[in-house]
């Protein structure tokens, strides 16, 4: 039987719970905000990146055809575009990687994400170069395979959080 004492014990209590309470949510939110990091790192490694115009020319070189008479004001798009848009947010409740709306590859990014072997199926020269983990469904292969890190983090901020409280 478990008996409560109104008094000074139960305030105390209730302000180490509080206290308890705020550390663990603090807790949460940073190892979600580390989380959201590492898995965008991931991501834009997965991510696959347009060939550079060296990587263009030497493939042109390889296959035998001549280079073709440069157009004025034409140049190449300055690779890396979709990597450069992945972003991350985080807060106590999760995280979230994704492409914002309005970014200059968000068409692209649905395009490449979701429909290999739909709309398209050999990976580019960029993509080729990348290595082999550059492929499609690059922000859900980044979240599965950086479960490990995601766990890690949070029980290393917990560990933080318990020992601030034993401490204060």
């Amino acid at each position: 039987m478990v008996e409560i004492v109104i008094g000074r014990d139960v305030t105390v209590a209730k302000g180490f719970l509080e206290r308890a309470s705020a550390e663990v949510k603090a807790a949460v939110r940073r190892a979600n905000i580390a989380s959201a990091k590492a898995v965008k790192k991931t991501a834009k490694l997965y991510c696959p990146i347009s060939p550079t115009q060296a990587q263009v020319n030497a493939a042109r070189k390889a296959e035998g055809k001549r280079r073709q008479k440069h157009r004025k004001g034409f140049h190449r798009k300055r690779p890396g575009d979709l990597m450069r848009s992945i972003d991350a947010k985080a807060d106590g409740n999760g995280f979230s990687v994704f492409i914002p709306q309005g970014a200059k590859a968000q068409a692209y990014a649905k395009y490449i994400h979701d429909q290999k072997g739909v709309k398209w199926f050999k990976r580019g020269l960029g993509t080729v170069a990348k290595g082999p983990q550059a492929d499609e469904k690059f922000i859900s292969r980044a979240v599965r395979d950086s479960n490990r890190t995601i766990l890690h983090n949070l029980d290393v901020e917990i560990a933080k959080a318990a020992r601030n409280l034993n401490n204060g």
